[in-house]
């Protein structure tokens, strides 16, 4: 008798998730992941009787950028760095040319051009320099003083540059305007500074004054104050009595004294009466028209003045102003 094999067991070939009736523990992650489930359920659902829907593209994030070193500026020689500093602060062009303008009614100093000072009625950008070297300043040179905002170190090296070069103003307006800004310490790193033209007409000329006594901060270390004017001939011809050669001389001193007393007696408490008499420099031509308006004022022959005649004007010049001082 033949024995039978065991029948096989059929089992479907399609495979199915393993299901397990253990009940699981009812904590907050199981509770998160139905939830998931569910939601997956829904939009199963709505996509059977609805357009299929696009997956969301994620949002790309940001590549994260390398962290740059900083530039070891500090590093580089002290020629190198004097170099940089001398291209952002300084003006090549004979200083710093400073006009007074008027922002939110406030009369504010304007870096300018030479030729806005020197040559305001002309609109030819050529301007020849003193040295006989031409540059052309059609466009703007501006300077970038924020950099003395970046640390102290770098403030201690480029604020004797910035401040020990040469400033010149158009008048007492712009000198004013640019001297109320600074602060005690930055108005004494001043060393040269020029006045183009000195303002003397009745509504005006009461500026000169607290103009220049804002320089008394840079009587111990200025080297020199000009003042490049043609304001002698107004005094040669205001001189209506008194008709000698030295009264335009006489004059000049007064003026000299009475708009800038403060700053000169400044400057002879701290280094004494012969440094006034170097800081405070006329140019030359207001001796030059000295001696011109004299020999005009007496009908003299208008010749070239002799080196000897101009020296006895400083001289008188000198007298005057120290009589005004110590007397």
């Amino acid at each position: 008798m033949q024995t039978q094999a065991p029948p096989s067991l059929r089992c479907s070939k399609r495979r199915r998730a393993a299901v397990s009736y253990v009940e699981p523990d009812l904590n907050d992650d199981v509770l998160f992941d139905s939830e998931q489930q569910e939601q997956g359920d829904d939009e199963n659902n709505d996509d059977e009787f609805g357009k299929r829907q696009k997956k969301r593209k994620r949002a790309a994030q940001p590549k994260k950028q390398k962290q740059q070193k900083p530039f070891p500026f500090q590093s580089l020689p002290a020629e190198l760095r004097n170099t940089i500093y001398a291209m952002v602060l300084t003006d090549p062009r004979g200083g710093v040319h400073l006009i007074a303008k008027s922002k939110s009614h406030r009369r504010i100093a304007k870096h300018c051009g030479p030729f806005m000072i020197d040559r305001p009625y002309s609109s030819n950008p050529l301007w020849i320099a003193p040295d006989g070297a031409k540059w052309d300043y059609s466009g703007d040179y501006r300077l970038s003083p924020a950099l003395l905002a970046t640390s102290k170190a770098i403030y201690a090296e480029t604020a004797p540059m910035l401040y020990g070069q040469r400033f010149i103003a158009d008048d007492g307006f712009a000198l004013m305007a640019f001297l109320m800004l600074l602060s005690p310490e930055r108005t004494a790193l001043l060393r040269r500074v020029a006045m183009n033209d000195w303002v003397d007409t009745r509504s005006h000329s009461s500026t000169n004054l607290p103009a220049v006594a804002l320089l008394r901060e840079t009587a111990p270390h200025i080297e020199a104050f000009e003042i490049r004017t043609e304001m002698v001939n107004r005094f040669l011809s205001h001189c209506y009595r008194d008709r000698s050669p030295i009264a335009p001389v006489v004059r000049l001193a007064r003026k000299i004294y009475r708009d800038c007393h403060p700053f000169l007696y400044a400057v002879m408490r701290a280094r004494g009466f012969n440094a006034v008499l170097e800081v405070v420099q006329l140019a030359e031509e207001v001796w030059v028209s000295l001696t011109n308006g004299a020999q005009r004022r007496h009908q003299m022959e208008m010749d070239p003045p002799a080196d000897g005649e101009v020296q006895r004007y400083k001289g008188l010049y000198a007298d005057e102003l120290r009589r005004l001082m110590t007397g």
